[in-house]
């Protein structure tokens, strides 16, 4: 597995940012420019450049992020979305990424909605990625989507099955987030348990990127409540995260650091990673 996660560095020079990744020891890195980016003739030479510096160093590009809600109730904001998601796509397979990570999206403002799990909007998702994967059909990139509790794509189950249904296999991949699969404390519980299960099932259907964090649960609530914490402050059994990855995948899967504020949290969160895997005999 290759770790890598978020720099903060202000530049928008190639070298310098693939520089800075590399000094981290990171093996992998997210692709760093602004969402406000078009892929066209203008942008070549910069993606060149990019995709250049990073495999200069043997740095792997994880994830493009199309973070879009194709779906939403706006016609205007849902063309946008669209077209947004198509470019990212595309720019993805120009530099050579792992993934191009997206949520499935909501019909209504705000996530939360019924039809979200109903057979109606599954349909829906898969008619309208069918697209988007088509309007691409990348080659050196792969179509993948994040688990999240807000619609049907929230447990590994759903995700093989949306998977096989879209009938792009040429084009999807699957990128993993394993923390978001603990939605309730019976699952919090037996995390171990729940990330191996997942990336057993989700193996064979090609893995191309993961991201990596922490969560506790706060059981003082008359709710549950599962907060989202740097490495090393949560109950999540990191160590069977770990070891699974390391039996089931490649060795050059991306395992990513994400949502920390600063370099300082993000090199105390590999340290940690680090010294969990040593203590099960891997190496990151």
């Amino acid at each position: 597995m290759l770790l890598g996660g978020d720099v903060f560095i202000n530049t928008v020079d190639p070298e310098e940012y693939a520089s800075f990744l590399e000094g981290k020891g990171y093996k992998a890195g997210y692709f760093p420019f602004s969402p406000t980016w078009k892929l066209d003739s203008k942008m070549t030479s910069e993606l060149a450049a990019f995709k250049k510096a990073f495999e200069k160093r043997n740095l792997v590009i994880a994830e493009v992020g199309a973070w879009r809600n194709p779906f939403d109730p706006d016609p205007e904001e849902a063309k946008k979305s669209i077209e947004f998601i198509i470019d990212r796509l595309a720019i993805a397979d120009e530099v050579g990424a792992r993934c191009t990570v997206c949520c499935i999206g909501s019909i209504v403002n705000g996530n939360i909605s019924a039809f979200n799990m109903s057979n109606e909007f599954y349909n829906q998702a898969l008619e309208l990625y069918r697209k988007i994967i088509d309007a691409v059909k990348p080659k050196a990139t792969r179509m993948a989507f994040e688990i999240l509790p807000f619609n049907f794509l929230d447990n590994a189950e759903t995700y093989e099955q949306f998977f096989k249904d879209i009938d792009r296999k040429n084009y999807m991949g699957i990128h993993l987030d394993p923390i978001n699969l603990i939605v309730s404390p019976r699952l919090y519980y037996r995390s171990g348990e729940v990330f191996t299960d997942a990336i057993k099932r989700l193996a064979p259907l090609g893995i191309v990127s993961m991201h990596l964090k922490d969560l506790v649960l706060h059981p003082s609530l008359p709710n549950t409540f599962l907060e989202e914490v740097p490495m090393g402050l949560g109950g999540m059994d990191i160590k069977a995260l770990l070891l699974a990855i390391n039996k089931y995948l490649p060795k050059d899967v991306p395992l990513m650091l994400e949502h920390l504020n600063n370099n300082f949290e993000y090199d105390k969160a590999a340290a940690h990673t680090r010294m969990v895997a040593r203590e099960v005999g891997l190496t990151l």
